[in-house]
């Protein structure tokens, strides 16, 4: 099989810009995990859209199964999308819901006939809408964190909130405010969402989806850190021992909800004073990806190649925790 493996910002989606930092260094630590666990797949060819600007693994170059793509700011990555069209079977795209970026490639690959290694363009739609989302799992039953639209104002409970893009990725964009007077300065309020502040342990979910059945992975507790108003992912523990009854039910039931998710999919959580609470829904590979390997040994990507042609059935090879830093610029 030759699978066309495409990181948004790593591959080229910023060759005509500078290229964001803190979305570098996770995008960098999936691509390589993803590629680690391609490569040791028997019959798997490679092709890697790759930002010339970044440097590549070692590993990468001396392995014959792997093709570099440069993307240099003179291309259209579009147009280099639609030439390997013809030259793979698979595409796995990962990429940020922001700017319906990732449901425009899913959506290309579909309409292109290619096997598409993520959640259908459908899924992705409805998962990077964090209103739209939060009504449809709201009028399901889910446990929520609430979600408000700037019409809503006259209906907030009291404050502190935070201030997310509606279609935001990781924590890029999203402040705290104390006061309704803090609301003013937000430019083009329809491209935000609210949610009250609530304290607690930050959690993550990663599963398996296929045909509306979902698989708990495991779970991992995310370190963010407070910068003032905004937020920064520090760390992940990967494969925490956080396990309750309620998260593979929490599971099944986003599965049946949303029947699109398909393969590699996070699930962020809040563990509050109320209990457990959906944040948001990620269809598609999240940073946690890179530390399955080392911690339950297994080879995920193979998993999830698997799906083409059989049901799920990932199975652990060990339990341990991996705490993944995440790099950041020195300021």
């Amino acid at each position: 099989m030759r699978i066309l493996v495409f990181e948004f910002i790593t591959g080229g989606g910023f060759n005509n810009n500078f290229l964001p930092h803190s979305l570098v260094q996770e995008g960098e630590l999936m691509r390589l995990a993803l590629l680690l666990d391609l490569m040791a797949i028997p019959a798997i060819e490679v092709s890697l859209m790759h930002d010339p600007r970044l440097p590549l693994d070692k590993r990468m170059l001396d392995n014959q199964m792997v093709k570099i793509i440069p993307i240099t700011p003179q291309q259209d990555f579009w147009q280099v999308l639609a030439e390997q069209a013809p030259l793979c079977d698979a595409v796995w795209p990962i990429a940020p819901e922001s700017e319906g970026v990732l449901q425009a490639i899913s959506y290309w690959v579909e309409a292109s006939g290619l096997k598409l290694l993520g959640s259908s363009s459908e899924a992705v739609a409805l998962t990077a809408d964090k209103y739209r989302l939060f009504k449809r799992l709201e009028h399901q039953g889910i446990p929520l964190v609430k979600t408000y639209t700037f019409t809503e104002l006259d209906v907030l409970p009291s404050g502190p909130w935070v201030i997310k893009p509606r279609d935001g990725v990781g924590c890029e964009g999203i402040v705290r405010v104390n006061s309704v007077v803090d609301f003013k300065a937000v430019t083009d309020p329809e491209k935000f969402i609210i949610q009250p502040f609530e304290a607690g342990k930050l959690l993550s979910l990663s599963c398996l989806f296929k045909g509306g059945r979902g698989v708990l992975i495991c779970m991992n507790e995310q370190s963010i850190k407070q910068n003032e108003e905004t937020f920064e992912l520090e760390r992940i523990t990967v494969n925490v021992n956080q396990m309750t009854a309620e998260v593979p039910v929490l599971v099944e039931q986003l599965a049946n909800i949303i029947p699109g998710l398909w393969g590699y999919v996070g699930i962020d959580l809040i563990l509050s004073t109320e209990g457990l609470k959906v944040l948001e829904v990620n269809p598609r590979l999240t940073t946690s990806y890179s530390g399955i390997r080392c911690a339950l040994g297994s080879n995920l990507g193979a998993s999830i190649i698997a799906l083409l042609t059989g049901d799920i059935n990932f199975k652990a090879q060990c339990n341990q925790s991996i705490t993944i830093e995440i790099p950041r610029e020195k300021r």
